[in-house]
């Protein structure tokens, strides 16, 4: 957990997407759908931070009148070594936590 943030494994996003005041995508894949973004609660903020082509369904976000923030690759936009040096850090504790740490 990183500043109060935590990251919810794919599968079980359903489940807790409920829980959430803001959600913050990182994948560029389709991750929040439209059947995903039902979960949600209406006055839940949606940023989708991730890389082209994004993974949050905008549309279907306006349709639910969901409040939803496309800023793609911002991170690395806007600090490119700081970001890279964290997705470097991430990296290394996931596979520390796998038992393939360096």
């Amino acid at each position: 957990m990183a500043q109060g943030c935590r990251a919810v494994a794919i599968e079980k996003l359903e489940r807790v997407l409920p829980r959430f005041d803001v959600v913050v995508n990182t994948i560029p894949a389709p991750v929040l759908n439209a059947e995903r973004l039902l979960h949600l609660q209406p006055d839940t903020l949606v940023v989708d931070l991730a890389s082209l082509p994004g993974g949050v369904d905008l549309e279907a976000a306006r349709t639910l009148n969901l409040t939803a923030i496309r800023a793609l690759s911002l991170p690395a936009r806007c600090a490119p070594v700081t970001a890279g040096e964290f997705v470097a850090r991430a990296v290394l504790a996931i596979l520390e936590e796998k038992g393939e740490g360096a």
